[in-house]
């Protein structure tokens, strides 16, 4: 009776381990769970069935039989590993790291679990641990390459940018297979400007993974920071065909198409699949008539960085009889001059760069946050996480990422009439709050240099016509080269003025100028410098002309800031309203086009008629003294408002569905 029982065990664990190899979940299932297959306590079959559980998503079925084989005698350092498993997919991310940590401490050589607690403690913000855990999985075995990508991941979000790319090649060198090693290489070698390479380690990491929507989408965005539009035809087809599935930033396509409604499919879908566990809403807090409403400001950015030379103003400029000012700061940038000024600006500068998510949002209930503001949404390093777990009764998003999050837990957005306008609310999934002019806030003391740049140190001809573009390479398509080469064909003797770096995006922009007829040295090219000279120098220019899809947003407010127009085409997504909205609340609406033509033909004219150009420019000069885009403490008490009335506004929340935690890192925060 015993060998028989002992073949018919044998004959259910080969017909299981089958079934599981071919991911026939459910019929393991079946198989494992009659009645009439009873099976030893403690024996394999258990651990097999609590992985088919975990197959179909079925974690709390999983984590019971994982707990009744280690109580059966299982206890085994893949068992406490399986249970792991099961309790991160459903969610519980600090209970499976103790079970990974359980399953390393059992046997310190056992690689699975190295790995799996040096991820959980990289989806838990302890990088600094996921470091020592990788490199001691590297000990084990120097040819695991798992450990080599994990660890270039760690230091990739340690700031160790070099480090990372140097890792991430040993776990090429050793042999990791797949796209993931070559995303993130490619990744980290465009952060060092090295983008002619990283376009070729995007291509091949395309070849091996052909429908991975992020690989695509990356590999269009590096393109377009070379001013390479060989394959814009293509992304156009793509784009159209495209169903979001979740996997890329909505980021990324901010440049790329003006469609707003699109936009909005690519926010829900991310947002949904990033953050699938949402904590319930937190009722507003009680407070004492004339108590100060509690605002927390949350950025990655609390350094010399567009959005705070923006910001930088606002928190002295803000009313401490209507506002506390918190500083949630996840910036792992040097500590430099900006960031000392805000510290001392705010009421509470609170460093959390080492804390998760939920530990951030359990600090920002903990100081009563009555308003949570998100200043990243999907740029680089954005942490929307942490409103996923609630920082607040109300959270905000603003300032920097100029769209819809397309998230159930952001409550509102605020705007202006031209950004979003009331026929374009229903492409945001948050509620529209309108500031009164922009809804950009300016720092009203920013510094200019005393520097006086001359044309020809700047590269530029002594005489003719200087159309500037100085927004990011990668907002430059070719429907607005097009239009800007068009300008340069009907002004004789000018020059288009482009902040650029990097020699193989220097020499696609002359060849593009010399495909449309124009000779390629009418294209001069400036460097990076400190912000204050570069304020100075655009003195020199006559009109700043902005891109369409994604406009200037921090690059447009500064031309006019020192008192340099700017000409605009106004698009339909709020990337591309922007700088209309600048012009609007500056009192220059006549610089704001509706078509290509339109913009074409007045750019010209500015260029002929140099009675125009002179008012124009002495009236930018001129309004920067009184127009409410430059008045910061008018805008600190609209903003107040705004919070005030947000306070008296019943909070909702949209249905969103549950998905499974991600099985692997991803290789790189997606940047612009």
């Amino acid at each position: 009776m015993a060998k028989q029982m002992k073949n018919q065990t044998a004959e259910l664990l080969k017909k299981s381990q089958t079934l599981l190899r071919h991911k026939k979940y459910a019929e393991v299932v079946a198989l494992l769970s009659a009645p009439e297959r009873p099976f030893p306590a403690g024996h394999e079959l258990c651990e097999i069935l609590g992985r088919a559980h975990i197959g179909l998503g079925a974690c709390e079925a999983a984590i019971k039989c994982f707990h009744q084989n280690i109580q059966n005698g299982g206890k085994t350092p893949d068992t406490l590993c399986f249970v792991a498993d099961a309790l991160r997919r459903n969610g519980q991310l600090n209970e499976a790291a103790e079970f990974y940590k359980l399953a390393f401490e059992m046997d310190p050589n056992h690689q699975r679990s190295c790995i799996q607690l040096g991820i959980a403690m990289t989806l838990l913000n302890r990088h600094d641990v996921a470091v020592q855990l990788f490199r001691r999985a590297i000990e084990i075995d120097p040819k695991n390459a798992t450990g080599h990508y994990n660890l270039a991941v760690s230091l990739d979000r340690l700031g160790a940018v070099q480090d990372a790319l140097d890792t991430v090649s040993d776990a090429i060198r050793v042999g990791m297979s797949g796209p993931e090693p070559y995303t993130l290489k490619a990744h980290l070698l465009r952060r060092k400007g090295r983008l002619r390479e990283a376009s070729d380690l995007f291509a091949l990491a395309g070849k091996l993974d052909p429908g991975d929507e992020n690989i695509t989408a990356e590999t269009f965005q590096t393109a377009s920071m070379l001013a390479d539009w060989r394959g814009q035809g293509d992304l156009e087809k793509w784009l159209d065909r495209q169903t979001p599935a979740g996997q890329t930033s909505p980021f990324l396509f901010l440049a790329r198409q003006d469609n707003p409604r699109a936009q909005l499919e690519r926010s829900r879908a991310y947002a949904s699949a990033q953050y699938p566990n949402i904590r319930a809403a937190i009722e507003p807090y009680e407070k004492p008539a004339g108590e100060p409403i509690k605002i927390g400001y949350f950025s990655t950015d609390y350094h010399d960085h567009a959005v705070m030379r923006l910001m930088n103003g606002l928190f002295a400029a803000h009313n401490r009889a209507r506002v506390e000012v918190f500083a949630y700061s996840y910036d792992i940038a040097p500590e430099d001059d900006m960031r000392r000024v805000i510290m001392k600006s705010v009421d509470h500068y609170k460093d959390v760069a080492r804390l998760t998510d939920d530990q951030i949002a359990a600090l920002a209930r903990n100081d009563r946050i009555d308003i949570a503001v998100d200043l990243n949404g999907y740029t680089e390093k954005g942490r929307l996480g942490i409103f996923a777990q609630r920082a607040a009764p109300a959270q905000v998003t603003w300032l920097g990422y100029p769209g819809t999050t397309g998230a159930a837990f952001m409550n509102y957005v605020i705007a202006d009439d031209i950004t979003v306008p009331p026929e374009l609310e229903h492409t945001f999934s948050e509620t529209v709050l309108r500031l009164p002019h922009s809804y950009q806030i300016n720092d009203d003391q920013r510094a200019v240099s005393d520097r006086v740049f001359t044309r020809a140190e700047l590269g530029l001809p002594e005489k003719g016509f200087v159309f500037c573009g100085f927004n990011a390479v990668h907002k430059i398509c070719p429907q607005v080269f097009k239009a800007w080469m068009s300008i340069l064909a009907q002004v004789e003797g000018s020059v288009l003025w482009l902040i650029c770096g990097n020699e193989d995006a220097r020499r696609n922009f002359r060849k593009s100028a010399k495909s449309h007829g124009i000779a390629p040295e009418r294209i001069v090219f400036g460097d990076h410098m400190s912000q204050a000279n570069h304020l100075a120098r655009q003195a020199v220019a006559d009109l700043f002309l902005d891109t369409f899809i994604y406009n200037g947003h921090t690059t447009a407010s500064d031309a006019l800031w020192v008192g340099l127009p700017v000409l605009t085409r106004i698009g339909q997504q709020f990337s591309a309203r922007v700088a209309a909205s600048l012009l609007t609340a500056h009192g220059m609406p006549e610089l704001i086009t509706t078509s290509d033509d339109a913009y074409i033909v007045k750019a010209v004219e500015i260029a002929k008629d140099r009675k125009m150009r002179l008012q124009l420019r002495e009236k930018a000069e001129r309004l920067r003294k009184t127009s409410p885009l430059f008045d910061t403490r008018a805008f600190a008490a609209d903003l107040e408002d705004l919070y005030g009335a947000i306070l008296r506004k019943p909070q909702t929340d949209h249905v969103m569905t549950t998905q499974s935690a991600p099985d692997v890192l991803a290789p790189h925060l997606n940047q612009g």
